[in-house]
């Protein structure tokens, strides 16, 4: 009963405001029709479109997608003293991210000589808040990498001379966790390649330490985690 009336109403004060409407005497501009309203409420909403929109990329198609959408340059992490790489954004509201990096690791940070690292990355970014026009803040984001590190003195399965079975564990290839914040500020200048500059930091843990954290209580937080940050470079598309 309250759903009839409600609707009953709402048709009563379409049909008076539509009744009002009416040129205005001794000449002047009409005044606007209930359509012509609306049309201008929604043009006047499109400005404002929900803050998520800013990382979309508009007229992707064919060939075009497989073109990077970022640039990444690194600190620390577990891929190496530095990393630097490119990778893809993607999905709905392009929460999605699939990175590649090339690390570095200097002869005096590891025995052995310098060696590179090579980092497939999977990051999660589930919301990005405005900040006014130039700037956005995505306060969570988590994923997922595997590091490869380079040299003869690593492998994915157990030189013989081990045993087979003394490390039971690959030295090569490491899996990492993280999570981390973003800032982003985005580049309005028509026709330019750069769409914005995002600085972000996070906390990651490789596989070993986590398992070594639930069976040794005396490892606390600090001593499994690694802090690192990096800048990302977002790209226009031709």
């Amino acid at each position: 009963m309250k759903k009839w009336i409600f609707n009953l109403t709402l048709l009563l004060g379409f049909a008076a405001a539509a009744a009002a409407q009416e040129l205005p005497k001794g000449g002047g501009t009409a005044t606007p029709t209930i359509a012509e309203q609306l049309e201008g409420c929604l043009t006047a909403t499109a400005r404002y479109r929900p803050a998520l929109e800013q990382r979309r990329h508009a007229d992707e198609r064919g060939w075009r997608r497989l073109l990077p959408t970022h640039l990444k340059l690194q600190y620390a992490g577990g891929m190496g003293l530095c990393s630097l790489g490119a990778g893809w954004d993607y999905g709905r509201s392009n929460q999605w991210e699939t990175d590649l990096q090339i690390g570095w690791i200097p002869s005096y940070c590891i025995d052995g000589g310098t060696r590179a690292t090579f980092t497939l990355k999977q990051n999660y970014l589930p919301w990005n808040i405005r900040c006014g026009e130039r700037f956005g803040i995505e306060p969570f984001s988590c994923g997922l990498y595997l590091n490869l590190l380079t040299g003869p003195d690593y492998w994915l399965r157990e030189p013989s001379k081990y045993g087979g079975s003394y490390y039971r564990f690959m030295t090569r290839l490491r899996a990492y966790l993280y999570v981390g914040q973003r800032i982003t500020w985005y580049h309005r200048r028509a026709g330019s390649c750069l769409r914005g500059v995002t600085l972000y930091y996070e906390l990651s843990a490789k596989d070993l330490d986590l398992v070594a954290k639930c069976t040794n209580r005396k490892l606390t937080i600090p001593d499994i985690f690694y802090f690192s940050f990096g800048v990302k470079v977002q790209l226009m598309r031709p």
